[in-house]
């Protein structure tokens, strides 16, 4: 297992054993602190612990613990973490703010408790079956066991064609499970609990006024930015796009790093943006950005410690889909947007950079529109605050009123009259049928299983329906994305380039603060995003704050896949000739898409038919069947 994981973990190993209970770790220095190496077991006491820790308010726990400055300043997070389960046992993951993966043994009851924070920023899976439990924090950690028959899940990866996640704790990986974000798992002898810790209130807070709300993100976001940015003391990377988050990221941490100095004046930050790699873009949505390298740029222009990079994507999008399949645990869905992550990652680590910030949970904390307010208004019969913010909403030109109206009642309509005047209206709802390439027989069948299966967890949001309608709530949109589960992702690329992804916007004290914003607030005064928008004023150019258009990420996509085309031919071959994936997919279909792709200058590609076959089925179909058959250890 240590052999497996070496990768992820560069600044040496450790391992305990007692008995037939052995606990091991590959470590990876990112904290100043971390020079502090824990034991993992230390005499007299009841847990053996190994964890992967970055804690937000480090300060606060040592406090709790009752610490002295002395004593906390020569231990590390995870020794932090350690003594906080020894003394709260599993009470201790609610007390804890920050990025992590825990595994303690209780070496009195003999049980194992497994526990990650509440977005998932550190994986952790498992294996568990006989007389044998194992646990890594990368898959390839438990595949090398000969106990484990870590082939394919087809029932999970049928999920994943079909454009659901997987069942709670599964994983398309048969045998192995994972500790679910904001969960903990306590293995006994006599079985295996899964308990949900992190519950966040969201009941709404009240504050006097839109001023106070504004203060509050502003406080929250420069803490979780100030978290990230813990011993930091040379460059660091950044993405960078034309949105509210990535640059209000940038903005915050631009400033913060402004104030300590090195030896060349100021620690600076290199921000990355991805663009298109011609003008073939140029005719998107006319609410779109397709190259937001210029916006980008006058965000980073704008901040004197920042250095602003344009990174696009020279080769084909399946020209590196082996390597993707061997570097990522999980099946990628979105080979399009991986393809500049990547070279974003390329051009970091040509640069020397260990440190990337991102935005990627802002939908959830910093940029919901709020535009859900004028539905869940109507709901709660409160019509005065309705109509004020429906009024200024036409009047600042956000909306006109039959969008005002439509967007008040169409999550409440029987879904016929929703369907039709979608087409009345020149939106035809796209059925979610045509998102996959699955069987129709293996489509039904799955989607009778995800109804039956699905919980009534309310943190829980999985989406089973077979209708586009919108019938969630923004609190429900906003936990649908903090269930991402995105600390695989991270992980890999933290062994693959050496960089360690750092997120404020996916900070717990933010995300807790931001379940419980009133929806209305959120466009208060007919301004959707008004939070952020006073927030950043003054931060951000007005370029950002006034911007109405949303940034088109991989604009280029279809050159990328034009460009592969010989390469995504050769893999639907391949697809092909294993029949326990070919069995489930409509290979015939999947083969016309590629006989009827258009040409490079088809003005085809513009139309958003034509991107839902290829983008959102054809691509994603052809990555997750790959992933399926290289799992398999097929041969064709």
């Amino acid at each position: 297992m240590a052999a497996a994981l070496r990768r992820f973990g560069r600044s040496g190993s450790d391992h305990w054993t007692a008995g037939s209970i052995a606990l091991g770790i590959a470590r990876h220095a990112l904290l100043p602190e971390d020079e502090h190496v824990p034991e993992i077991h230390q005499r007299g006491r009841r847990y053996a612990v190994v964890a992967e820790v970055h804690l937000s308010e480090r300060e606060s726990l040592v406090a709790q613990l009752d610490l002295d400055a002395q004593t906390a300043a020569l231990m590390s997070d995870a020794a932090l973490v350690a003594a906080a389960v020894e003394r709260w046992d599993e009470a201790a993951f609610d007390r804890i703010y920050g990025a992590f993966a825990v595994a303690a043994w209780d070496t009195h009851e003999r049980r194992l408790i497994l526990a990650r924070d509440p977005l998932g920023a550190r994986p952790l899976f498992y294996h568990a079956t006989g007389d044998l439990l194992a646990f890594a924090s990368m898959p390839e950690g438990l595949t090398v066991l000969p106990a484990v028959d870590a082939g394919m899940d087809t029932d999970q990866y049928v999920r994943l064609l079909r454009d659901l996640a997987p069942e709670r704790d599964r994983t398309p990986l048969r045998g192995i499970s994972r500790v679910m974000p904001g969960h903990h798992v306590i293995v006994r002898k006599d079985g295996i609990d899964r308990v949900r810790w992190w519950k966040p209130d969201l009941t709404p807070l009240i504050l006097a006024d839109q001023d106070d709300y504004a203060a509050a993100l502003t406080r929250h976001l420069e803490n979780a930015v100030r978290a990230c940015l813990r011993g930091v003391s040379g460059r660091v990377g950044a993405q960078l796009s034309s949105g509210f988050d990535s640059s209000a990221v940038l903005a915050v941490a631009a400033s913060q790093l402004a104030r300590r100095t090195v030896d060349a004046g100021a620690v600076k930050i290199t921000a990355f943006t991805a663009v298109p790699r011609s003008d073939r873009h140029t005719q998107v949505l006319a609410h779109h950005i397709a190259d937001e390298g210029d916006l980008a740029a006058e965000v980073a222009a704008s901040l004197p410690n920042v250095d602003h990079v344009r990174v696009s994507v020279e080769h084909g999008t399946l020209d590196t889909l082996g390597r993707t399949t061997g570097l990522y645990p999980l099946p990628i869905r979105n080979l399009c947007n991986l393809t500049w992550v990547d070279a974003i990652a390329d051009a970091a680590r040509a640069r020397g950079l260990t440190i990337m910030l991102q935005g990627g949970m802002g939908n959830m904390t910093l940029s919901e529109p709020g535009v859900l307010a004028l539905q869940e208004l109507i709901a709660a019969g409160r019509f005065p605050t309705w109509f004020r913010i429906a009024r200024k909403l036409v009047r600042n030109g956000w909306m006109q009123w039959r969008g005002v109206l439509w967007n008040s009642v169409a999550g409440k309509l029987p879904e016929r009259v929703w369907r039709f005047m979608e087409t009345r209206s020149g939106r035809a709802p796209i059925a979610t049928r045509r998102f996959t390439l699955l069987r129709d027989a293996v489509y039904d069948h799955a989607g009778s299983i995800a109804r039956e299966t699905a919980t009534a967890d309310p943190y829980t949001v999985i989406d089973v329906a077979e209708s586009a309608q919108p019938v969630a709530t923004s609190v429900q949109n906003r936990l649908a994305i903090a269930s991402a589960d995105i600390g695989s992702l991270h992980k890999a690329q933290l062994g693959e380039w050496g960089i360690d992804t750092r997120d404020p916007t996916g900070d717990r004290r933010l995300m807790e603060f931001a379940l419980r914003v009133p929806v209305e607030r959120l466009i208060w005064d007919g301004e959707p995003r008004a939070i952020l928008r006073r927030a950043m004023a003054g931060r951000l150019p007005a370029s950002i704050v006034d911007n109405r258009r949303r940034g088109l990420q991989s604009a280029d996509w279809h050159e990328g896949l034009i460009q592969s085309r010989s390469a995504l031919i050769d893999e639907i071959e391949r697809i092909e000739m294993y029949d326990p994936v070919a069995s489930l997919i409509d290979i015939d279909r999947l083969k016309a898409l590629v006989a009827d792709m258009p040409d490079l200058d088809s003005p085809r590609w513009q139309e958003g038919d034509t991107e839902v076959d290829y983008r959102l089925t054809l691509l994603r179909t052809v990555s997750i069947a790959s992933h399926m058959r290289r799992v398999s250890r097929s041969n064709v």
